[in-house]
């Protein structure tokens, strides 16, 4: 759209309109608003203990709770059998130690494709029958 003066002092009018609308009602609107910030902050000052209260039982809950599996976890190490369940299951999810995550090690073999049974790399084509 191109500029026209009639349209910019149409906005410029109604922007200035809508600024003394906002003043007067600044004006009439400032005692309950002071009001009610107030009353707001004072339950904020009420409420503020009981908060704290329930974060305190929650950091506890959540603490006690880590310890107790983190006891669990460590017995089950001493037990034979289940470490070598994760060991399985870490080995065969590619996470094991010394490798990364099953993405890093599916991007690995990607790189390293064609390998040697692809022996055309344009067409990554087996020379030989599957």
């Amino acid at each position: 759209m191109q500029f026209n003066g009639v349209i910019a002092g149409a906005f410029t009018e109604a922007e200035y309109r809508q600024a003394l609308r906002a003043i007067d009602s600044g004006e009439r609107t400032a005692g309950s608003t002071a009001g009610l910030v107030d009353a707001l902050e004072d339950f904020r000052d009420e409420i503020q203990p009981w908060k704290d209260a329930v974060t305190n039982s929650l950091n506890t809950l959540a603490e006690v709770g880590l310890r107790i599996l983190t006891t669990a976890l460590d017995l089950l190490e001493k037990v034979p059998g289940p470490s070598d369940v994760r060991d399985w299951i870490n080995e065969m999810l590619g996470r094991g130690e010394g490798t990364g995550t099953a993405a890093f090690t599916t991007m690995a073999a990607l790189r390293d494709w064609p390998t040697k049974e692809f022996d055309d790399p344009m067409t990554r084509r087996p020379t030989t029958p599957p």
